[in-house]
């Protein structure tokens, strides 16, 4: 298999010279997803060609053949009707070839199969990077910066000196105009979470910002969204994020999927 074939150094830097330009924004695009479905890839490195889709599964095609991309089926569609997609993610190689950190499935063995939920959930973070990059293409706010968990993972010290890990899912910086505008994201696909996980949340992201230590490196804190697939999961989050302290319930937002670019444009935090 080609996740299996191993990569010197010295191989790497001859097969990073034969690659082109796309094929590079391919490897980037993935290190930044982390895991992507080929309509994702498309959206995020082909966002205005008509012919993205076809170019997205002949460049990732080749980047399998050469060890640095692998692909497994996308199980978060296995009960819609139609054909099986896939997945990509990058190998070990790949993610060293990309200059990325984290990658989906590099210390599984190589028949691993990601289980239904985490596919669904790290789609959906790939999701809005796609439709960002792709609002971008159209017009709209420019993408500075897109760190998707664990690269927009924190980690702090808390008042006496514990060591925290704040795990948000994806952190955003937008150019809006002449502001840039930062933001937390919370995808919260998942009706099973209880209003105590949202809640232990909240209160992980207040204890973050009384650290001081983001506003000490970018200035200010971010704003928080929670992006919800329904007004109905919008409404559990809002009655959690209600018995916050006033003083913290500003820093969250909740906003529906449809509505999350709209919404991101207009945040008014910024780092």
């Amino acid at each position: 298999m080609p996740y299996a074939r191993r990569l010197t150094g010295s191989r790497l830097i001859l097969l990073a010279d034969t690659l082109t330009q796309r094929e590079h924004q391919v490897l980037a695009s993935l290190a930044t997803m982390h895991a992507a479905t080929t309509d994702q890839v498309a959206r995020s490195v082909f966002p205005t060609d008509p012919s993205s889709l076809r170019l997205a599964r002949r460049h990732l095609q080749r980047l399998s053949g050469f060890g640095l991309v692998r692909r497994f089926p996308d199980r978060s569609r296995d009960r819609q009707v139609g054909a099986l997609g896939h997945v990509h993610a990058l190998t070990a190689a790949g993610l060293r070839l990309a200059g990325g950190q984290h990658a989906v499935g590099l210390r599984q063995r190589v028949a691993w199969r990601p289980s239904h939920r985490f596919l669904a959930h790290r789609l959906a973070i790939s999701e809005l990077y796609a439709r960002l990059v792709q609002h971008q293409a159209e017009g709209g706010p420019v993408v500075r910066e897109f760190l998707a968990e664990p690269d927009c993972w924190r980690h702090y010290a808390g008042p006496a000196g514990q060591q925290f890990v704040l795990r948000p899912d994806a952190l955003l910086r937008l150019g809006v105009g002449n502001l840039e505008n930062s933001c937390f994201i919370e995808v919260a696909p998942d009706t099973e979470t209880r209003p105590a996980t949202i809640a232990a949340k909240c209160r992980s992201y207040q204890q973050y910002e009384l650290s001081g230590q983001h506003q000490r490196q970018h200035g200010v804190f971010p704003s928080v969204a929670f992006i919800v697939p329904d007004d109905a999961r919008a409404a559990t989050i809002r009655r959690v994020i209600a018995r916050q302290p006033p003083s913290l319930q500003p820093l969250f937002v909740v906003v529906r999927e449809d509505q999350a670019l709209a919404m991101l444009a207009e945040v008014e935090t910024a780092a």
